[in-house]
């Protein structure tokens, strides 16, 4: 399709009030001014195989960060740290948030879940996420173990602090 100058017209669906999709930046925190783009921080999450399969030549740098949540609490601000790969920092952070160790493990633990389901759906190039087949008994459940408190058979663990 083109105009009457000949250039190529294009065609936007935008389910938003606005257009820009991932390069739009809006405001991701209630109370905090920083605009952020909506979808930026899942580019570096595309792996190399589909970057290839499509064939776009971008060079990502890696991430020392996971994820920072902000936090503002009795007054103070803070803020919840991920790293990538998860070390001691993660762990500090958690605690110096909720007080206490128990968070971290059961957030620990149902990434841990996470991640295996993760591994079993990429050995199966996706056909392990695919309901019927007689494939769903090789994808492990994720949160089959994070239900179970660190140490205390049997008892539901779940996280409490609502900003974990």
């Amino acid at each position: 399709m083109s105009d009457v100058t000949g250039r190529g017209l294009a065609l936007v669906l935008e389910r938003l009030a606005s257009v820009g999709g991932a390069a739009a930046s809006t405001a991701a925190f209630e109370g905090h001014p920083a605009l952020l783009p909506r979808y930026a921080s899942l580019v570096w999450l595309m792996p190399q195989e589909i970057r290839d399969d499509l064939g776009v030549d971008v060079r990502l740098a890696p991430r020392p960060m996971a994820s920072y949540t902000p936090v503002f609490r009795d007054g103070k601000a803070s803020g919840l740290v991920v790293e990538r790969p998860e070390g001691r920092a993660t762990r500090n952070s958690f605690i110096a948030l909720t007080g206490g160790g128990r968070e971290y493990d059961v957030w620990c633990s149902f990434y841990g879940e996470v991640a295996a389901m993760a591994r079993a759906v990429a050995r199966s190039g996706g056909e392990a996420a695919v309901a019927g087949g007689g494939r769903r008994g090789h994808v492990p459940s994720p949160g089959a173990q994070a239900d179970r408190s660190p140490g205390v058979p049997g008892t539901r663990a779940t996280l409490l602090d609502r900003v974990v």
